[in-house]
């Protein structure tokens, strides 16, 4: 059997999101963020076509429906849109009439009588049978029904369990990456602020060189190397 795809994988920008619901508090930090990061969600999925995905999905399979003559028939039926035949009740009243003198008219008449006889006799049947046998058989279904209750709240405890450990799971996996996110920002922070500060005294000291080797030039002991730096640093320092 053909191993099915999980449903976010019929996303084609499914490694685009990058959400951290564990870590990212933002959004429900106020109602104003909030309201706004819904608005914009809903305008970004008006914007996008509709999809259905659920489409490459199989249908449950339905034994005792699919092999039911009956419900194929009715399947098929409104498939074709054609409405169900309406049931008549027989009538078993006397021809009338030019009838009443057909000898057909006349048998035609007492076989209805005789099948709305049957009929009613066969309903006697079920209603005898119904007050009988109803109310244990409705009891027995009734146990059966419980006993089926308790096998599906079973599995769905067990499907809200493993749900919850996923989500356990995730949270874990999460928060460790905001720790490391954190982490991360904290260095790239420091790591900035240090660069600041190393620009900044390193501008200190270009100024404190140009200043020493223009004392220089003045009192003749500058090497004759940097004499030309010292020329250009001051017509840029006068243009500017």
């Amino acid at each position: 059997m053909e191993q099915l795809q999980l449903l976010y994988l019929e996303n084609e920008s499914y490694h685009l999101v990058d959400a951290l619901p564990y870590i990212d508090t933002d959004y429900g930090a106020s109602a104003d963020i909030s309201m706004a990061v819904k608005r914009l969600i809903d305008e970004e999925m008006k914007s996008m076509p509709k999809k259905d995905y659920l489409e490459k999905l199989p249908l449950p399979p339905t034994p005792y429906m699919d092999e039911s003559p009956i419900f194929k028939e009715a399947s098929e039926r409104i498939a074709t849109g054609t409405k169900m035949d309406v049931i008549k009740g027989y009538d078993v009243a006397a021809p009338q009439g030019m009838k009443g003198r057909e000898v057909k008219s006349w048998e035609e008449a007492v076989t209805r009588a005789e099948i709305k006889s049957a009929y009613d006799e066969n309903q006697a049947v079920n209603v005898d049978l119904m007050a009988t046998f109803g109310k244990p058989a409705w009891m027995a279904h009734v146990n059966q029904g419980l006993e089926y209750e308790k096998v599906l709240r079973l599995e769905a405890t067990n499907l809200r369990g493993a749900c919850e450990e996923v989500n356990k799971r995730r949270k874990l996996e999460q928060i460790s990456c905001g720790n490391q996110l954190r982490g991360l920002l904290r260095q790239a922070e420091e790591l900035e602020r240090n660069t600041a500060e190393v620009n900044g005294a390193c501008a200190m000291i270009e100024m404190d060189v140009d200043r020493l080797k223009r004392f220089a030039k003045e009192r003749g002991v500058l090497p004759p190397e940097f004499i030309e730096e010292v020329v250009d640093g001051v017509e840029g320092a006068i243009e500017a």
